[in-house]
This record gives structure tokens, C-alpha cells and sequence, in this order.
């Protein structure tokens, strides 16, 4: 089937385009429209966040994180001790989340170093309530293993989104073929 044309529509315009995409599909028959697969993903992993283990967590990273931010000096101590930001972005704000999970769950060991060191325990900022609360937060096995829990919940989505939201290779990896399976491109 020669000039197949698949129209894929992002995620902002889904509702406007879903009766265009099918007043075109019913009036040209080789024209597909499908959604955005990246949309639906995202919209995965924004309900996995209000299980209420995985937003329990996501809100103690960010303030977690918020807070070694907005102190210099804990910030400096961070760097010398983990030697690694902490902050990475993601294609969407919930794959933001889950990639800082992910880097807290890697670096959990020097965190918690940082955290149990003599170089915190010598800040100003370590006797004060944000301060006890950050180190507080660290130190609890559970907030350990609800980084864990969320991980696995959203592990494959992300590499999922990561592969169909990639823009230095997009993801053209099957072609719709004459009898309508899927075949590999190359």
C-alpha cells in the first residue's frame, strides 16, 4: 500500500484533533491517526504518583532536595561527599520525579554518610527544624524502601518513554506492513 500516512497527535491537542483525525480517517482510507503514545505514559505514571506510597515518597524527595538546594552550604557539603547532582531532568514532569528517585536510590549510601557525617553535624542548618527533618527523612529505612517500591512501579515506563520520546533517535521502529502486522524497520 503505497502513500499510508500515520498521523500521531501530541498529547496538549488530543481533543482537538481526535474528530479531525477521524473525519480524515473515515474520508481517506489510507490515512491513520493514533495518539500519542509518550501522552498516555505520562498519564500512567501521573496515576502511579497518587498511590499513596509512591506520593509519600515523591513528596519527601522534593522537599528533601528542595531543601539541600536552597542551603548553600548543604549544597557544597553534598558536592564534596556525593560528588554528583542530584537533580535530573526527565521528558515530562513525572519522569522528572521518578529519575530523582532513581538518583537518590543510587547515591543512598553517600546521602546517608552525608547526613551522619561531622561536617553536618558542624552546620548551623543541621540543628534547625528543616535540618532535623532532611536528616530525619534520610535516615528512615522506609523512605528507603518506598523509593524502592516506586522504582519497580515505574521502571519499565520510563524506558517505555525514554525510547518513544527520544529525539536523537526517534522511535520509527515499526512500520504497518501490507497484511497488517507490525515488521521491524531498519
Amino acid at each position: 500500500m503505497p502513500n499510508i500516512l500515520c498521523i500521531i497527535t501530541f498529547f496538549n491537542c488530543l481533543q482537538k484533533y481526535f474528530c479531525i483525525g477521524k473525519l480524515l480517517q473515515a474520508s481517506r482510507l489510507k490515512i491513520f491517526w493514533t495518539p500519542c503514545v509518550a501522552h498516555y505514559i505520562d498519564l500512567i505514571l501521573e496515576e502511579i504518583e497518587k498511590i499513596s506510597k509512591v506520593k509519600k515518597v515523591v513528596a519527601q524527595t522534593i522537599s528533601l532536595v528542595g531543601f539541600i538546594y536552597n542551603h548553600s552550604l548543604v549544597l557544597n557539603l553534598l558536592r564534596q561527599k556525593v560528588e554528583m547532582e542530584l537533580i535530573r531532568h526527565g521528558v515530562t514532569w513525572f519522569a522528572s520525579n521518578f529519575l530523582q528517585l532513581q538518583r537518590l536510590h543510587n547515591l543512598k549510601q553517600k546521602i546517608r554518610t552525608m547526613f551522619t557525617s561531622q561536617e553536618w553535624s558542624n552546620l548551623k542548618v543541621s540543628d534547625e527544624a528543616k535540618g532535623r527533618k532532611a536528616s530525619a527523612i534520610v535516615l528512615q529505612v522506609s523512605f528507603w524502601e518506598d523509593i524502592v517500591h516506586a522504582l519497580k512501579a515505574m521502571g519499565h515506563l520510563i524506558k517505555v518513554l525514554r525510547l518513544v520520546n527520544n529525539e536523537k533517535n526517534p522511535c520509527n521502529g515499526f512500520r504497518i506492513s501490507v497484511n497488517g502486522g507490525c515488521k521491524e524497520s531498519n
